[in-house]
């Protein structure tokens, strides 16, 4: 060599590490992912596709995104489940270990307790009839009903009555097998037969026409015989890890060998190694499993999910990072781990090269850019002279099997991207920041730049292909077309409306035909004839478009974010029909976002794929492109749980509740990424939901009565679904207040009240309004009535006062006291005036009751004046006086008029003149205050008093009858019920006379 750096590098090729190779995709599910619990003890996968994991710790249901699990609080009769089996019918059994049979049918769990004091449990057995039995402690029992009875079977022998017994169902001869220790009999319609296993022999397992047995030679061998009714035919011998398949199987079959987890796949002759032992469980029925892309394995280390449908994988661990695939003569691959390092596979190793041996011109590359030595890009190659070339941050990686050497522009801007081969004129394309260069393949590897003006390269260029007529098309912020011999471009935007596309890349299939994948709107096709690109599968793709591979003549391979799709590219091309089948976790390709322009075929026809997480390598050959549709289910409504087994019964929504809760499930190996849902209600949602991923469908507001709801379910993302529409009835009896109108008719009907209430609030005001006037109109004539009654009452009682006054004027005359007399009249004129003034109401002051008082101070004055007119009359027979407490103000208090007068009358008439004449009398008034608004008046004389004035009274000629007092009573009673407080009282003297207590206040 002409470097000993160059040889000593090579040297270093030969110090790899042993990788095993490439290994089945296993995905396992333990505690993290909601199962039970680790240790996994049986498996069933129902006819469904629903999962069930027995564990030491419950039953794990799994629909392929999440657990429910179930223990004896559910239901169960223990916790330990060592079997799990569907019968014909789609009951589920689970063995509870030696507590008994449960029968689960979604809903329910029926318990079937074994004997009690059960020592060794046993599996449930079930014949083509659907028939149960089981042999708890080796004793025979039979499901009849809801009971578990013990029985004979006929014409048992009785050599074996007694003995510990055990069976398994072969479908073949539709017989039960039954063993003891160490016989084993062939029973049907009470027919015995004696069958001649292999000595020490035990059945593992019975598939649909084949018995499987093993046994241990005096080798340390253990060998697997088939029994297939007649004949037992040998097909492994295994010794610790050494296993030799000596005839392939019809079915796929899992075992140990060692410390060693092995697959045998059906109609093979290899046994490939899937793990270090987990260890896994010794009951193989979980082996009977419908055919598929999946077998699900209970080990001790949780559930674990094997895919057999084509592909293979790397793990993170084996290769860190891989950006892109290449194959070079020799048949060996190279992996490009981004940042990580460059590593080739010769088929059973792997070996890392080291960076320090690329040369960049003279100088290793790790001087010109150490810091991303390992900086990898998209698309690799292999030119027509068996050269590599690899994509770098550096420029161009060049490998001739002497060395590697780097080209690239010489310049800062040195990115390829993406590269393309040129064959026509022996040119390596390659697409960068701003620009796109081109390098001789051969001979002194010149580079050639292509720039233009536009948007496209004004940015990262993703990627560049040459197309069968050697123009060069490449794409980012639109695509481009560049012809290198005229040196002309064309530019196309796949959005008209959007001239800024991103476009991640570019592919042709095997008839020339140009995809576009663009970041954020899907897939497009080039039409030549138009001149256009036009997209395609808009129904199912409507997002990151990243990868396209074509599988062989009938299919492409189209990869986004979610997955891998496989599409049938003759169907669609001669009949436009879609038929696409999607590939994930679920079915077997395990990559987590695959990568952008991440494919690589090889010279055997696999496909490689690259991903965020794994390398994949598909084998078109294996891979199972038969469609299996996905089922949908409607587990839940509101808490109440959905029996999967017989008629469904009507779901009542509890405790007057009218919104609904349903949860649901997409069942399928095909089934997308995360499964999308829609639904509708006939009769109140006809028209179906918006697609949601939450399993968990609310509907709101439902009308009472029955309903029926309908649920299906898609692929992920893709437009359309493929899954069957499942229905379940369900009846709303919600109070009327919950009813879905209840608040818009509730709004109307409080509307309509309040127009009610306001209505009668105005008819009420209306009504009240005239009643009130005509209430006035009464009170008031009332009012009236009552003031013409007082003046009728003041106007009897001033004639009676009139006509004494004249008579004591009458005596002034007569005693020809004529000055005397005129002094008095004047007097009497203006007493007179006064009380009339006092007496008189007009029309204008009806209501006013209390404006017609007169002041304390005038009302003495009028009583001082009346007491002087009374002392002419009777002259020098009493004497008076007017004592007005000292604190009393007579200018402040205003009293009725004529109520105190006719008492000062009484008491002179009836008191004071009955007296002896040669005795004078005394009169005394007077006045006193409580508060502000009571006025006490007392009139005393020191007269003959009531008893002797009334026997005076009686015994006179001329009896003398005041009207006075008496007018004064009705007159205070009616004053009462005006508002005052008017009371009168009427008492002997302490030293004869009589004592009038008026006291005068407001209610």
């Amino acid at each position: 060599m002409r470097n000993p750096t160059i040889l000593f590098a090579c040297l270093l090729w030969f110090c790899h590490t042993l990788c095993l190779a490439q290994g089945y995709p296993i995905q396992k599910y333990t505690d993290h992912q909601g199962l039970a619990q680790m240790q996994v003890y049986s498996v069933c996968r129902d006819s469904r596709g629903i999962v069930w994991a027995g564990t030491g710790f419950g039953l794990s249901r799994f629909n392929g995104e999440t657990f429910t699990n179930y223990t004896t609080a559910d239901g169960l009769l223990g916790n330990f489940i060592s079997n799990i089996q569907e019968d014909t019918k789609g009951y589920i059994w689970i063995s509870c270990g030696t507590k008994g049979l449960v029968r689960f049918d979604g809903k329910t769990f029926k318990p079937y307790p074994f004997p009690k004091g059960t020592k060794n449990g046993a599996n449930p057995i079930i014949n083509d009839k659907g028939e149960v039995f089981v042999f708890p402690d080796g004793k025979i029992h039979q499901v009849v009903g809801d009971t578990l009875l013990p029985i004979i079977l006929k014409n048992m022998p009785s050599s074996i009555r007694e003995a510990k017994l055990n069976a398994v169902f072969f479908i073949p001869t539709k017989s039960l097998i039954i063993n003891t220790e160490n016989q084993f009999y062939n029973y049907k319609s009470g027919v015995w037969q004696l069958i001649n296993f292999p000595e020490n022999s035990r059945i593992l397992v019975t598939f649909k026409d084949k018995i499987v047995l093993k046994f241990s030679n005096k080798a340390l061998e253990e060998v697997y015989f088939e029994y297939d009714g007649v004949n037992f035919t040998p097909f492994m011998k295994t010794k610790n890890e050494q296993v030799e398949v000596i005839k392939s199987l019809n079915h796929d079959f899992v075992f140990s060998a060692g410390k060693n987890l092995y697959f045998l796949k059906k109609n093979t002759t290899q046994a490939d190694f899937i793990a270090p032992n987990p260890p896994v469980a010794n009951d193989f029925s979980y082996l009977n499993q419908p055919d598929g892309a999946t077998l699900w394995i209970p080990t001790e280390k949780g559930l674990w999910q094997l895919t057999r449908s084509g592909f293979r994988q790397f793990s993170e661990d084996q290769v860190p990072y891989c950006w892109g695939v290449v194959e070079d003569k020799n048949k060996q691959l190279y992996f490009l781990n981004y940042d990580v390092s460059l590593q080739k596979f010769d088929g059973k190793t792997l070996t890392t090269i080291p960076n320090s041996i690329f040369k960049f011109g003279s100088e290793t590359i790790h001087k010109q850019v150490d810091w991303r030595s390992n900086a990898w890009y998209y698309k690799p190659l292999r030119d027509k002279y068996d050269n590599l070339w690899l994509p770098h941050v550096a420029g161009v990686l060049h490998y001739d099997y002497r060395k590697w050497e780097f080209y690239s522009p010489k310049q800062d801007n040195r990115l390829a991207f993406t590269i393309a081969e040129d064959t026509k004129r022996d040119k390596i394309v390659a697409c960068g920041n701003d620009q796109l260069y081109t390098i001789q393949s051969k001979a002194l590897h010149s580079i050639e730049f292509i720039k233009d003006t536009t948007d496209i390269f004004k940015g990262l260029i993703l990627s560049v292909v040459v197309s069968p007529d050697k123009d060069y098309w490449f794409s980012g912020r639109g695509i481009g077309r560049y012809n290198p011999d005229t040196k002309t471009f064309q530019y196309y935007n796949i959005d008209p409306k959007n001239p800024v596309r991103r476009v991640l890349g570019l592919y042709f299939d095997w008839k020339g035909t140009l995809w576009a994948m663009s970041w954020d709107s899907g897939l497009y096709r080039f039409n030549a004839k138009k001149d256009i690109f036009e997209r395609v599968l808009r129904e199912y793709f409507t997002d990151v478009i990243t990868l396209m591979e074509q599988i062989d003549d009938e299919h492409l391979l189209i990869g986004n974010l979610r997955g891998i799709y496989v599409l049938n590219l003759k169907v669609f091309n001669q009949t436009g029909k879609i038929e696409l089948k999607a590939y994930n976790q679920h079915n077997g390709f395990m990559g987590l976002e695959p990568g952008q322009l991440g494919t690589f075929r090889d010279s055997n026809g696999y496909i490689w794929i690259t991903s965020s997480s794994v390398l994949t390598r598909m084998n078109p050959k294996e891979l199972d492109l038969q469609k299996r549709p996905i089922s949908t289910y409607i587990t839940k409504i509101g808490t109440q749980l959905v029996p999967f087994v017989g008629k469904s019964e009507m779901v009542m929504l509890s405790n007057g509740q009218n919104t609904a809760s349903f949860t649901v499930e997409s069942i399928g190996e095909d089934k997308p990424f995360r499964s999308q849902y829609s639904f509708r209600i006939k009769g109140f949602l006809d028209k179906w939901s918006d697609w949601q991923e939450q399993n968990l469908l609310m509907v709101n507001n439902l009308p009472n009565g029955t309903h029926t709801i309908e649920v299906r379910s898609r692929n992920g993302t893709l437009e359309t679904t493929e899954s069957n529409i499942v229905s379940h009835k369900f009846y709303v009896a919600a109070p009327f207040y919950r009813s879905p109108n209840f608040y818009k008719y509730a709004s109307f009907g409080v509307l309509f009240l309040l127009l009610g209430m306001l209505y009668l609030w105005q008819q009420e005001r209306l009504q009240s309004k005239k009643l009130g006037d005509q209430r006035q109109r009464i009170e008031e004539q009332e009012t009236k009535v009552r003031f013409l009654q007082v003046q009728t009452i003041q106007a009897q009682m001033n004639p009676h006062f009139t006509f004494n006054v004249l008579g004591t004027l009458q005596h002034l005359i007569l005693n020809n006291d004529t000055q005397k007399a005129n002094e008095n009249l004047i007097k009497l004129s203006s007493l007179i005036r006064n009380y009339l003034e006092a007496s008189l109401l007009g029309d204008e002051q009806v209501g006013s009751l209390f404006k017609h008082e007169i002041v304390l101070s005038r009302e003495v004055e009028l009583l001082e004046m009346y007491i002087e007119f009374e002392q002419l009359q009777y002259e020098n027979r009493f004497d008076f006086e007017i004592v007005l407490d000292g604190k009393l103000n007579p200018n402040n208090y205003r009293v009725p008029p004529l109520i105190i007068q006719p008492f000062i009358e009484n008491a002179i008439k009836h008191g004071l003149l009955y007296k002896n004449s040669e005795e004078k009398g005394h009169l005394r008034v007077h006045f006193l205050s409580l508060d502000e608004d009571t006025l006490i008046c007392t009139i005393e004389d020191d007269g003959v008093g009531r008893a002797k004035a009334a026997e005076l009274q009686q015994a006179s000629f001329k009896k003398y009858k005041s009207r006075g007092t008496e007018l004064v009573k009705r007159r205070v009673s009616i004053l009462n019920e005006m508002g005052y407080d008017i009371v009168i009282k009427t008492d002997d003297g302490v030293k004869g006379g009589t004592v009038v207590t008026i006291k005068i206040g407001y209610k």
